[in-house]
């Protein structure tokens, strides 16, 4: 095995200039020839020990710079859909100094902003968050002798052939039509929709839902399948409330005209 080869005083020499002009490890590391983890072991070695009274500034390790490291953290804390690319922009513009988008990367997986898949949850404006938050403060000293008096109702999808989440596969270079890896789909994927309503004593109906969910065809439902359950679980009570999932056709006025009419409260 031959032998890595010695870095002279020229050498280190000509590192801590090029450090002085603000250039990144990597950038150093081309233009003497050494590797990037030889180049960040010697400026190591300078803030441990000196070299000639110089002082070259690290870019490599999270706690060297931690003034840089905060705002790094505070760029990404601002929009957490930044790129690694657009952070070391912005670092650039607001400090002069140019650092690697993989040390971007590397600092704020030190300081625990790890690159995830979002979750992905229904839009909310500021008044409807407003008014879920007055719902929730209502609410929160409820007992478990209210939550009884409350049934729920939601409609949801099932596929027949495979599902519309997000997967992934582990693969090999080459790999990517391997039968194995592939994911089959179809023209239309095939699916019913469900209709349930629950309550503390736990489900009350499920009914499979044919076509499309508008006014009318929720208004048959409720009649259908809500009543009967009010009718015969609540009959001696008169505040018993409904919630459903809020979609567009509970929300339209032929629907609030049927709930007036049946007293149903929500």
């Amino acid at each position: 095995m031959p032998r890595s080869k010695q870095m002279g005083a020229v050498v280190k020499g000509q590192i801590i200039a090029l450090s002085q002009q603000k250039l990144s490890v990597r950038q150093i590391a081309a233009k003497v020839g050494f590797s990037k983890s030889s180049v960040a072991d010697f400026f190591k070695e300078i803030c441990r020990n000196g070299f000639n009274g110089a002082k070259a500034r690290i870019w490599t390790t999270k706690n060297d710079v931690p003034a840089e490291d905060r705002m790094i953290k505070r760029m990404c804390i601002q929009d957490r859909f930044k790129s690694s690319a657009d952070i070391r922009k912005e670092f650039l513009d607001a400090t002069g100094v140019e650092i690697d988008s993989s040390t971007v990367r590397r600092r704020l997986i030190n300081a625990g902003f790890v690159g995830r898949h979002p979750a992905k949850k229904p839009f909310l404006n500021e008044k409807m968050r407003q008014k879920r938050y007055r719902w929730a403060k209502t609410h929160e000293n409820w007992t478990v002798e209210h939550w009884k008096n409350v049934i729920f109702s939601d409609e949801s999808k099932f596929n027949l052939f495979g599902s519309d989440g997000i997967h992934h596969v582990r693969r090999r270079s080459g790999e990517r039509y391997k039968t194995g890896c592939i994911l089959p789909t179809v023209r239309q994927s095939v699916g019913r929709m469900v209709w349930v309503c629950l309550s503390y004593d736990g489900t009350k109906t499920l009914t499979l839902i044919d076509g499309r969910v508008n006014g009318d065809a929720y208004i048959s439902i409720l009649n259908r399948h809500l009543i009967p359950v009010i009718e015969e679980q609540y009959s001696l009570r008169t505040d018993v409330i409904f919630q459903d999932g809020s979609a567009p056709c509970h929300r339209s006025h032929k629907v609030k005209e049927f709930m007036e009419k049946n007293g149903i409260v929500q």
